[in-house]
């Protein structure tokens, strides 16, 4: 179950690579057991036939010209482009080479992404109207954006367990659109740099992802991980607001991500490191990429934000995750006139169904992909390579190939491992974390409970102790502080740990444990 397709994105000239690889392995790692290893014997045998994924390159009319690399071969396509997993139908437009529509569950999302930069500020700090963009300063020199390109070169690839649609915006943009088999979520991987700063010009590169969405001026962004934070635009809850920089002042910090709610429809992009990101408009989610700028902010490092490498500006490579869901949320008076065409949010076949005024949980399916998506990208498994002059049968004979990890039953759904790390010569520091928050799904919003004294295969847990979030003291010796607060207050009073050593967590709940160890005896 393996197939070979294109070498990932590389820099332009091959900036940095020393390699003359040309195509990438792809297989599906199966059944790898939590905390555990799985390990795989990669070998090249000269002369056999490697199945490649298939090719189709496309040429837009007209604005080959500009591109800096030539197709193989050109095609001529009379229609839009589709590719289809089973699950996802992607369409991009012929004229442009951009993502167009998204076909899900017999609906047909309008959905178009690109690339853009703001101009940054120049100045050298004299006052507040002098000030300049830089490493901790956002500040655009206008609040329209410049696109890298109205058009991309596509080439697609179909393999057996992917498709990549290949996207080249210029010599400084690319990236690849991937569909998994049979898997419900769209996966950008985009690569920017060296950004040009001709003339002494910055700028701070974005992707935007756009939509008809109806959203009411709202966008989610996590709150490091977790919950997720209502941002109203223009709008701030504690104060009246004097907007001055309109689009950095709608700018927030995104840890895994960002959420835009229409009456019936999500759209969640997760990223895979801290990012910001903003909604302008309705329908849409814009996300910071790359920033290169040529003036100091006068904020305390005293130089621009200017990184070089290789004699040249950095490049900045990175994953987005797509997902579209239904929320079942309940219906809201419209905030615009609804599109002209009836290709956004509309069923083809039938209308959407309709939820109940009284269900608590609105955001049910998104929920449980954001939360489990989020953790999968994050913390993925960690990959190591290594050279070996062994066969796949010697290997397999020196070393283990599977080992099925120190849990000894997997964890709920919603139950993350956050922490494990030896603490003293017989305890292992644990931290347990509630991936979901209440009311956000039927299921997987309600409390759990975890059984510490056999969460261990290979230990066995004599006695735990329960500390506080920084694991400097025992929870039972902690005084809380107690705040005044408006309004009532609901709070889950969670039973202490006793000698059975189960754990209870309520959602959102971050609990701490020392526990004490030793070998467990084989049976």
């Amino acid at each position: 179950r393996w197939c070979c397709v294109p070498g990932s994105l590389s820099p332009p000239g091959g900036l940095g690579r020393n390699t003359n690889a040309s195509l990438e392995l792809f297989f599906y790692a199966e059944d790898v057991p939590a905390l555990g290893l799985m390990s795989y014997h990669v070998e090249r045998f000269e002369g056999g036939v490697v199945p490649v994924a298939e090719r189709q390159n496309l040429s837009l009319p007209g604005h080959n010209a500009n591109l800096t690399a030539p197709l193989e071969t050109s095609q001529e396509t009379p229609e839009d482009i589709e590719v289809d997993n089973g699950v996802l139908k992607l369409i991009f437009n012929i004229s442009t080479g951009q993502l167009q529509f998204i076909i899900r569950d017999q609906e047909t999302w309008a959905f178009h992404q690109n690339f853009f930069h703001y101009e940054g500020s120049k100045g050298y700090n004299f006052n507040t109207y002098n000030r300049a963009s830089g490493a901790y300063i956002f500040r655009p020199v206008k609040d329209e954006v410049d696109v890298v390109a109205p058009y991309a070169n596509v080439s697609i690839f179909r393999g057996k367990h992917v498709i990549e649609v290949h996207q080249q915006f210029g010599p400084w943009v690319s990236q690849i659109i991937r569909l998994y088999q049979g898997k419900d979520h769209l996966e950008f991987q985009w690569l920017v740099g060296p950004i040009p700063v001709e003339k002494w010009v910055g700028k701070e590169v974005i992707t935007r992802y756009k939509t008809q969405l109806m959203t009411g001026g709202v966008l989610y962004t996590d709150s490091n991980g977790r919950r997720l934070m209502r941002r109203v635009r223009n709008h701030r809850t504690s104060w009246n607001l004097t907007l001055t920089e309109p689009v950095a002042s709608n700018y927030y910090p995104v840890t895994s991500a960002a959420v835009i709610l229409g009456n019936r429809h999500q759209v969640t992009v997760l990223t895979d490191r801290p990012q910001g990101a903003a909604s302008l408009t309705d329908g849409e989610i814009e996300i910071m990429l790359h920033r290169r700028l040529l003036y100091d902010d006068g904020k305390g490092v005293s130089e621009p934000l200017d990184e070089m490498q290789y004699n040249k500006g950095l490049v900045a490579r990175g994953t987005h995750i797509v997902q579209l869901s239904k929320t079942y949320k309940e219906a809201k008076p419209r905030t615009r006139a609804p599109p002209a065409n009836n290709t956004v949010n509309l069923t083809t076949t039938a209308p959407p169904p309709v939820t109940q005024p009284d269900t608590p949980y609105k955001y049910r399916e998104g929920a449980e992909r954001h939360r489990i998506g989020a953790v999968n990208l994050v913390y993925g498994p960690l990959l190591t390579v290594s050279r070996t002059s062994l066969t796949a049968s010697e290997w397999s004979k020196r070393y283990r190939m599977k080992y099925t990890g120190m849990l000894r039953e997997p964890l709920p759904l919603n139950v993350h491992l956050l922490t494990l790390e030896r603490w003293t010569n017989n305890s292992l520091l644990v931290r347990l974390e509630h991936l979901f928050e209440a009311k956000e799904h039927p299921i997987f919003s309600q409390p759990v409970s975890v059984d510490l004294k056999n969460l261990f295969s290979e230990f066995e847990v004599t006695r735990g102790v329960e500390l506080n979030l920084a694991a400097n003291q025992e929870m039972a010796k902690t005084v809380r502080l107690k705040w005044d607060h408006e309004g009532s207050k609901t709070e889950f009073h969670r039973p202490p740990l006793d000698s059975d050593l189960v754990a209870v967590l309520a959602p959102m709940d971050v609990r701490t444990f020392q526990l004490f160890v030793q070998p467990r005896k084989s049976a």
